[in-house]
């Protein structure tokens, strides 16, 4: 951290130990004024220094959760989709079905429309064949 207030401290206090560096800032019997300005000066930088660290790991930490987020709602959706198209194949293979289900009862019952029709003039040709054997006579027919 290059942060231009704390320029003026030197690397013998940047180097120095934590314990030693709260003892100067403590103001306890060690040296001079100047030296516990000077440790107070480093313990405030380093205390700065570590509170930035703190807020990037954080920040960091943030942004990968979110992506995890991103991600996992991305999956949701592109599931959500596949399922969907798959309901929508599966409703259209029953309805052909339902639609081939339907001519072929259509075609059937045309069928059975020229069934009757044919059973109906079968039995015209009976009744028909009946009146000209009675009003003819059931003579004229050996047998």
């Amino acid at each position: 951290m290059d942060d231009p207030e704390f320029a003026s401290i030197d690397e013998t206090w940047r180097q120095m130990d934590r314990v030693l560096l709260e003892t100067y800032a403590a103001r306890l019997p060690i040296d001079s004024g100047r030296s516990v300005g000077l440790a107070r000066a480093e313990v405030i930088r380093r205390d700065r220094e570590y509170t930035q660290q703190q807020e990037r790991g954080r920040e960091n930490f943030e942004l990968k959760m979110f992506d995890k987020v991103d991600m996992r709602e991305a999956a949701r959706h592109e599931f959500e989709e596949k399922l969907a198209q798959r309901q929508m194949d599966h409703a259209s293979e029953l309805a052909k079905e339902q639609l081939d289900t339907a001519q072929a009862a259509a075609r059937a019952a045309k069928m059975a429309a020229w069934a009757a029709g044919v059973a109906a003039l079968g039995a015209v040709g009976i009744i028909v064949a009946t009146a000209v054997l009675v009003l003819v006579g059931f003579e004229a027919f050996p047998g």
